[in-house]
């Protein structure tokens, strides 16, 4: 993708798996519309199986699991937990399988780590990269296309890809820290274990419809439901 770029001649760059196939005519059109704000740097859409089930619905960082996608397994029309499943909103990264750039803001980031972070992390890298720079990730559901995830890749548990993954993630968690552990747009007292929302141990099902999003709240409304 390092390379792609290189020869590319626009000033809007996206990056799309060989896997995915649009949805909706004007995903593209969204996805182009939230990058080009100034202060917003990556951009992903939502990604369904073929079944019509989310396989992305953004990306929740995960501490020593590095990040997971949120959502995974829900129906095309679920809103998901309180309504964000519909919401074009800030989360700390989104995948390179339809990830959306200003040239500007990959070169001043650097762009993919194509030396460390070969193949798992490096989308989740380059939206944490642009977020340490002032940069905001967005995810919008208003741009959907389906993923035949791993058509090309094939398996995805073998003995080899297992040790990279262990390699690349212990690569994250030293370059991010404590970062993985709290992620600033979901809600602490929620899970991502598996990759479904749901409440985190301790926490009293009772108060499910009370939980809001963190103390870092934008214009008066929780980040996990904000409108951007």
């Amino acid at each position: 993708m390092n390379d792609g770029v290189g020869v590319a001649r626009g000033s809007m760059l996206v990056f799309l798996n060989n896997d995915v196939e649009p949805l909706d005519p004007g995903w593209l059109t969204e996805l182009v519309g939230q990058a080009v704000r100034p202060d917003v740097g990556a951009v992903g859409a939502k990604l369904l199986y073929p079944n019509r089930r989310v396989q992305h619905g953004g990306v929740t960082l995960a501490g020593d699991w590095v990040a997971r996608h949120a959502d995974v397994g829900l129906t095309d029309d679920h809103s998901g937990y309180l309504g964000r499943s519909r919401l074009a909103q800030t989360m700390s990264a989104v995948t390179g399988a339809c990830l959306a750039m200003r040239r500007s803001v990959f070169d001043a980031v650097g762009g993919f780590d194509a030396a460390e972070l070969a193949v798992d992390f490096s989308d989740i890298d380059l939206c944490l990269k642009a977020g340490a720079a002032g940069f905001r990730t967005v995810w919008t559901p208003h741009a959907r296309l389906l993923h035949h995830e791993s058509a090309s890749r094939g398996p995805y548990l073998t003995a080899a890809k297992k040790a990279r993954w262990e390699a690349e993630a212990a690569v994250m968690r030293a370059r991010w820290g404590e970062l993985l552990h709290h992620d600033p747009y979901y809600n602490p007292n929620l899970a991502i274990d598996p990759e479904t929302t749901t409440l985190r141990a301790g926490v009293p099902a009772a108060f499910t419809q009370l939980i809001v999003a963190p103390a870092r709240l934008r214009g008066g409304l929780p980040t996990i439901g904000r409108r951007v």
